[in-house]
This record gives structure tokens, sequence and C-alpha cells, in this order.
């Protein structure tokens, strides 16, 4: 049977440094049960938590977080500005929206803005971690139910082919005659 390590032998294999996460969210209980769930995950560390911008801002020096895990605001312009302000005075923190709002237009802002993901608060919480997890690695992530609605927003108002009227992927008359 063989002895377990001790002294340096013991310390030589390197302690993996946590992920440092800041979370944004102005409901109390959310932000809450949000650190506690981030929490549960050994490998994440929430170095703060805080209720609005100009609070994640103040924190943002002193915690040194990796990634900030923000919701997004109810309305279209304090979302993408919030973001925009981060990610400008702070340009290496990764930042991943969680949130209820899954209109295709809060979620191109938010991309727009510079968010490097995008989850609902309707998905996992794998998938949560994994978003996380994701965009800590220097990578982008946009939950699949999230992006299935960009998706469907796209093929419902985009003009795929030249001359065709949108939606109906009939031939005009005028093209039925040029075809013959």
């Amino acid at each position: 049977m063989a002895a377990a390590p001790t002294g340096a032998s013991a310390q030589s294999a390197p302690e993996r440094r946590k992920t440092r996460v800041l979370v944004v969210d102005e409901a109390g209980i959310m932000r809450d049960g949000l650190c506690a769930l981030l929490e549960s995950d050994d490998t994440l560390e929430v170095v703060a938590a805080t209720a609005s911008r100009r609070e994640a801002v103040q924190n943002l020096t002193t915690a040194q977080p990796d990634v900030i895990v923000i919701d997004f605001a109810a309305d279209l312009k304090a979302g993408p500005e919030t973001i925009v302000h981060l990610k400008g005075r702070w340009a290496d923190v990764r930042v991943l929206v969680l949130t209820v709002r899954r209109d295709e237009t809060f979620i191109e802002a938010a991309l727009r803005a510079g968010a490097d993901g995008y989850v609902l608060k309707t998905d996992s919480r794998a998938e949560l971690f994994n978003a996380v997890h994701r965009i800590a690695s220097g990578k982008s992530y946009i939950s699949p139910s999230a992006l299935d609605r960009m998706v469907t927003a796209y093929a419902k108002t985009s003009d795929r082919l030249p001359g065709r009227s949108r939606g109906s992927g009939a031939l005009t008359s005028r093209e039925q005659e040029s075809s013959r």
C-alpha cells in the first residue's frame, strides 16, 4: 500500500485557480440565488454581487472578476450601454448576459455592445455553467434557446434570394416569364 504524499510532493500539483465572477442583477432574491448557484460549482468563485451598473463599476477594480454575469435591463438602451461601459473600461473582462429577454432585438443589441455570451433564465443550470466556462476560456456562447430565436427571426425577415418576395418563396409573374 502506497503512503499518502506528504510535504513538497503533496503541494507539487498546481492548484487550479477558480474563475472569478461578478454578479449584477437588481432583483435581490435572484441575485442571491444566482450567487448560491454559481458557488455550487467548485471551479467558480463569486467575488462580488451588485444591484446596479454603478456598483459593478465600483467593484470591478477591487474584485477583479474574469466574468461578469449581468441581467439585461428591461429597456433596450440601458443594457447595451452598461456592457459598452464595462468593456470600455476593462477590455479583458468577459460579459455574460443572463436574462428573461428572449426577443432577438435584445440578443442582437447585447452582442453588438460586446457581450461574450447570452443565456436565458429559463435555461438549465448546466447551460449557465457551460456558458460561464466557455466565455472564461475566451470563447463566445449563445444558449441554443436564444440562438433558435435569432435564427427564426432571421429566417422570417431575410430576403435570401434576389428578386424573391419576403416569406412566400414563390416566383413573381415576371420571374416565371424569364425562366421559360
